[in-house]
Formats: C-alpha cells, sequence, structure tokens
C-alpha cells in the first residue's frame, strides 16, 4: 500500500483497486465457470487473475471483513467484533475495514443498521454500499433515495455506490450535487462499463470534477465480472479523456492541449488511486471513534 501523501509520483497505472472479492478459490473458479458459460466474451476474464493481472495494485479491502447475512443485526455483531479486534489496524494508520452491505431483505436505512452506521461516521470509515436488490446488480432509481438519507444523516461518512448506481448513474451524479460525502466506483455490472461522459455540457464538468477531486474510486468486482481489470482501466480512461475534450475543447487559453493533458493525469491519479488512499488516510482509531461518540466505557462496541 503507498503511505505517501504526496501523490504526484502515482504512475498511471492502476494503484488501488477498491471494489474486489477476495473468495475462497473453489469459490472462484465457481463463479468464472457461470460466466464462462453464460457470458460470451473476448475478454473474460480468469479466477486467479487479482495478482496476476494487478502487478502492484494494492486490493482494497485490506486486511479489512466482508460481511454477508441475511440478518442484518448479525451483520452488524460480526463487523463491530471485527473492528473491535482489529482496531489496531488505524491505530497504526493502515485501513480499518470497507464493508459492502451485504445482500438481504433490508436497505441501508433498516433501523438495525443504526449502530453501525454512527460507528463507521465516528471511524471516517469508507463504506461501499451496493444500493441494488436485482440479481442483475443493477439498481433502480428509486433505490438511491435510501442512499441519499444515509449521506445526509451521517455527512462525515465517506460512502462509496458501488457501480455508481447503474444504471441509474445520471441520478447518482446528481446526488453528489447535494452530499459532499457521497463517492462513486467504476465497477461494471458484468460486462456493462457505468461510467461514460453525459451529454450534458454541465454533467460532463461536473464527473470530470467529481474525478479530479478525489471523488470517484476505482474498482473492477473481480472476479464477479466478466471483463479483465486491464479492459475496465482502459475504459475508465477513454471516459476520462473524452470528458475533458468535452469541457475543455473550446477553451480559448494558450496551449490548451497541454492543460488538458495535465487534467487527464490528475484525474486518472485519482481514479486509480489517490482517491482511495486519501479516504484511508482520513480512517480515524476505535478510540477516537468511541471517544465521540461517548462510548468511552464500554467494554465493546
Amino acid at each position: 500500500m503507498v503511505k505517501d501523501s504526496n501523490l504526484h509520483h502515482l504512475p498511471p497505472q492502476i494503484a488501488v483497486d477498491s471494489h474486489t472479492h477476495l473468495l475462497p478459490l473453489r469459490l472462484s473458479r465457481s463463479i468464472r465457470a457461470f460466466f464462462d458459460a453464460n457470458v460470451e466474451l473476448k475478454n473474460s476474464s480468469p479466477p486467479l487473475e487479482l495478482d496476476e493481472e494487478g502487478g502492484g495494485c494494492c486490493i482494497v479491502p485490506s486486511p479489512g471483513p466482508m460481511v454477508y447475512s441475511s440478518d442484518p443485526t448479525e451483520a452488524v455483531e460480526e463487523m463491530l467484533g471485527e473492528l473491535e479486534e482489529h482496531g489496531e489496524w488505524a491505530d497504526q494508520g493502515e485501513p480499518v475495514a470497507v464493508w459492502t452491505l451485504p445482500v438481504g431483505d433490508y436497505g441501508v436505512v433498516d433501523a438495525r443498521l443504526r449502530r453501525f452506521w454512527e460507528l463507521a461516521e465516528a471511524l471516517r470509515l469508507p463504506v461501499v454500499v451496493h444500493a441494488g436488490s436485482s440479481a442483475l446488480g443493477t439498481t433502480d432509481v428509486d433505490e438511491l433515495d435510501d442512499i441519499a438519507t444515509i449521506c445526509a444523516r451521517h455527512p462525515n461518512l465517506p460512502l462509496i455506490l458501488a457501480h455508481a448506481g447503474h444504471p441509474s448513474t445520471s441520478k447518482a451524479l446528481e446526488l453528489t450535487r447535494h452530499h459532499p460525502n457521497l463517492h462513486l466506483d467504476t465497477t461494471p455490472v458484468v460486462n456493462l462499463p457505468v461510467l461514460k461522459p453525459p451529454h450534458n455540457s454541465s454533467d460532463s464538468h461536473h464527473l470530470l470534477t467529481l474525478a479530479t477531486t478525489s471523488r470517484i474510486v476505482f474498482g473492477s468486482d473481480l472476479p464477479n465480472v466478466a471483463l479483465k481489470r486491464s479492459v475496465i482501466a482502459q475504459g475508465v480512461r477513454e471516459w476520462i479523456s473524452d470528458s475533458v475534450v468535452r469541457v475543455m475543447g473550446s477553451y480559448e487559453i494558450e496551449d490548451v492541449s497541454h492543460e488538458m493533458e495535465r487534467v487527464c493525469m490528475v484525474a486518472e491519479r485519482e481514479v486509480f488511486g489517490g482517491a482511495a488512499i486519501k479516504l484511508e488516510e482520513g480512517v480515524r482509531s476505535v478510540e477516537e471513534a468511541k471517544r465521540e461518540l461517548g462510548w468511552e466505557g464500554k467494554a465493546r462496541l
């Protein structure tokens, strides 16, 4: 993991993949077999590509837990137990955890998740949320209403919307205008890229602003995806470049091509690692979070 807060030295390749599923080999192979049997793509991704293709890529969460449970009370207890047991990660300046909300018959505003959201906000803990309930991985527009509610209730919580809310990306972009703690990730939905330059020039400018101000993080969803990480990354670079051309192509400034290249480099640096590193650096220790919440005397979280 790159720890230097001076990010100008970061190479253009992927430094952090913020959305992966580190699964047992047998399960990973079963997922790959499903995609191989049901998705006809030339860019199918083999099951063990995480390390092979990533090069120097840092996988997040690491070593934080991924909690899957149909019972929200059980899920919260499991997560709080993990944070209590491994709280020294935060004390040492390491990432504590990034939680992908488990798929179950409940939503993010379920009252049984209250303690988790309170603690996550006090920790400044980045939380990845897949808002959609569809088995296809998509998110309906109205399913983003609860995301807006959580962002408003917990303004110091860094919330990362998985798949940028695809195909409801326009609504997700609109929510980022109102909630500065809302981030988007680039994770495809099976074989569909989720971010591309909007036709509206104002939205194109906003998307580029999000990319250059550390509010979009790179994610691949490996191995739960039918695209190689390199293909996903190339698609991200293309929409960044297209957005820069749309926004800056008509600028009447001296040496506009040089300025466009600079903005592309800034956006890539943030999306491919800088934004995730900044989020991790902002994570507090469990003891700091307890003090903020008034939980110092509690034996457990």
